[in-house]
């Protein structure tokens, strides 16, 4: 593997969550003596799957790295099918400058099918984060800020208000270049 700065690449990291209908609770507030209630319908139900992309460049004269998020949402979880329509998506974004995309260990990352479509891409290499090791990747940043915003104590209607939710929190996390860093910065990572 060619070190990324010498090759000029961009470092992607790459990570899933899940959200349902059910709201992740945060700090809410009630009258004095009056309990919160998040009342929905729903218990269970498909999860709606995320896919987040966060790629850093060294910004060179001018100091600042460049940041870049990207973002995929789907019904139900992600296969080697679907990271490979992730990646390839990823390509077309990027312009196919080359690129080096660093995710977890999970068992999908390292599918044979993936491996053999990245090893036909030149402008991709892949490498893994270390095992148990969510402190070292910004797209953990990323789910935390949208679960804590947009996301946070919102009882959606259906999927298609749950999905509409997650990209509005998306798009003001992609228009925010310094959140982006700060995701960078608190893993403790430089470029």
């Amino acid at each position: 593997m060619c070190n990324a700065r010498t090759r000029r690449a961009w470092l992607c990291f790459i990570d899933e969550s899940g959200v349902k209908l059910t709201p992740p609770v945060r700090r809410t507030w009630a009258p004095k003596g009056c309990t919160p209630v998040l009342g929905h319908r729903y218990r269970r139900g498909k999860q709606i799957s995320m896919c987040g992309m966060v790629a850093y460049r060294p910004g060179g004269d001018e100091g600042e790295p460049a940041a870049w998020m990207g973002f995929d949402l789907l019904e139900g979880a992600y296969d080697t099918r679907q990271f490979i329509r992730v990646l390839d998506g990823l390509g077309s974004q990027l312009g196919h400058q080359p690129t080096t995309v660093i995710w977890d260990n999970l068992g999908a990352h390292h599918a044979r099918a993936l491996t053999e479509w990245a090893a036909t891409q030149p402008w991709l290499e892949l490498t893994y984060l270390p095992a148990y090791a969510p402190e070292l990747d910004p797209v953990e940043g990323l789910w935390a800020n949208l679960k804590g915003c947009e996301l946070a104590n919102r009882c959606c209607a259906d999927r298609t208000e749950l999905i509409a939710t997650a990209q509005v929190g998306s798009i003001r996390v992609r228009r925010d270049p310094e959140l982006l860093r700060r995701f960078l910065a608190g893993t403790g990572l430089t470029l």
